[in-house]
């Protein structure tokens, strides 16, 4: 098959395709619509009402937070103290969870993290597998804040649900109070 066969061939498709579009119009309109309308993205995850990141820190240290998810109820299993050689940026990870640094009530840092066998699972919406395991799901993690002067509130927040919990400043271990719904919210 030459090149004027393979042109004329890609012509007739194009025109076919047009042809079939066009029939999806009105009869009083000059306007096309598509066979298959777009749906419209659903608002079901508390993520998508998220502050951006802000500028990653630069620190030479770090707490080192161990965490536990035990049914629902987070809690601090240690925290330590590491220097690092020379000073590093936040790295920027996705996950379920977070935790969120403000000061004066601007946001000022975010790591970002998920719990082992727990990550991303969708419970809103009816899936009430994904929320059975949220209900009796026990694991750990470790992350890594940065360890810095500033800020004046420390959240863990499920970004899955929106619940958050306030944790103190500089990280310690302590029992973690939850943060009611209706609290101010946080700007960035």
């Amino acid at each position: 098959m030459g090149p004027s066969a393979r042109t004329r061939i890609c012509t007739v498709l194009v025109a076919s395709l047009m042809v079939i579009v066009t029939t999806g119009a009105r009869a009083s309109s000059s306007e096309t619509r598509l066979l298959y309308p777009a749906k419209k993205p659903q608002r079901t995850h508390a993520v998508l009402n998220e502050l951006p990141d802000p500028p990653a820190l630069y620190t030479k240290g770090r707490h080192r937070i161990s965490i536990k998810w035990d049914r629902r109820a987070p809690s601090i299993l240690t925290v330590n103290t590491v220097d690092l050689a020379k000073a590093e940026s936040t790295e920027r990870w996705a996950g379920r969870f977070a935790i969120e640094l403000f000061e004066r009530g601007v946001l000022i840092e975010r790591v970002r993290f998920n719990f082992p066998m727990l990550g991303a699972l969708p419970h809103k919406g009816g899936n009430s597998m994904a929320s059975a395991i949220d209900d009796n799901m026990s694991s750990a993690t470790e992350v890594s804040f940065p360890s810095t002067t500033r800020g004046d509130a420390l959240t863990l927040r499920d970004r899955e649900t929106g619940k958050r919990w306030q944790l103190a400043w500089p990280p310690r271990v302590e029992p973690l109070r939850a943060v009611p719904d209706d609290a101010r919210p946080l700007t960035r």
